[in-house]
């Protein structure tokens, strides 16, 4: 079996340190001509070393400036199809709404399927943003921590005054990719947020499907927190710290 293939920095190291050997001994010998032909090698593999070093750092800024570029056209592209809505939007619609996306399953990222209305199709997604963000700085307290299934649009969450998070979200707040597996699961992230110091939690219009689809947490929401804001074509505000059912309703 041959010998397993070292990389290029690797390899001008070893031939390097080899080099630097052979000088030591070269020195105690009186042949100069070999002396100074090591220091030409040694010289030479430090250039070559410095070189590939530059190499390096050159190809690591230019894959973390394309990861920028790629990720701020993914951006646009998922306001764009959010806005717009697919033919797969319309097409769920028509069937009876849209499908849930769970974790592990990537079709419908970027897709604008859960903007999709149950009764009437891709809705007017900046428009929609627009009245969300109106109505939690209207009813919530500034300062407050607002968890928002946002479906991973920082627009949702720049709120003047607030600090609003992602629903679902990772350790690091930004969004999760992925709506959670079953009402278990967002239950459990919930309260997570919640021990985190999230003080409400803000379900838009356009995801009222997961009061459906998670039967569980849409009746867990309404037992154990209070819906301290509802305007049918906008959001519900539920407060995290306040139990009972009552509604302070907007019409």
């Amino acid at each position: 079996m041959g010998k397993p293939m070292k990389t290029n920095g690797l390899a001008s190291a070893e031939a390097a340190a080899q080099a630097v050997a052979a000088l030591a001994v070269a020195r105690r010998e009186p042949d100069s001509d070999r002396y100074e032909e090591l220091e030409r090698r040694i010289e030479g593999m430090e250039a070559a070393l410095l070189a590939s070093q530059r190499r390096l750092l050159e190809s690591q800024e230019h894959l973390a400036r394309r990861i920028n570029e790629l990720g701020a056209i993914l951006a646009a592209l998922h306001r764009e199809t959010a806005a717009l809505g697919t033919r797969g939007s319309r097409s769920g619609a028509a069937a009876g709404g849209p499908e849930p996306r769970v974790r592990g399953d990537t079709s419908g990222l970027g897709t604008g399927t859960p903007w999709a209305d149950r009764a009437n199709g891709p809705v007017d997604y900046d428009a929609l943003v627009q009245r969300v963000r109106s109505l939690i700085e209207a009813t919530i307290p500034p300062g407050s921590q607002v968890s928002v299934v946002s479906r991973g649009d920082s627009m949702l969450l720049k709120l003047d005054g607030r600090i609003g998070r992602h629903f679902p979200a990772d350790d690091d707040g930004t969004w999760a990719g992925y709506h959670p597996k079953d009402s278990e699961a967002a239950i459990e992230h919930l309260e997570r947020l919640k021990a985190l110091g999230v003080g409400y939690f803000v379900l838009p219009h356009a995801s009222y499907w997961w009061l459906e689809h998670y039967e569980a947490f849409g009746r867990y929401l309404e037992a154990r927190y209070r819906l301290v804001a509802h305007r049918e074509d906008t959001a519900r505000v539920y407060a995290l710290d306040e139990a009972g059912t009552g509604t302070r309703g907007l019409a």
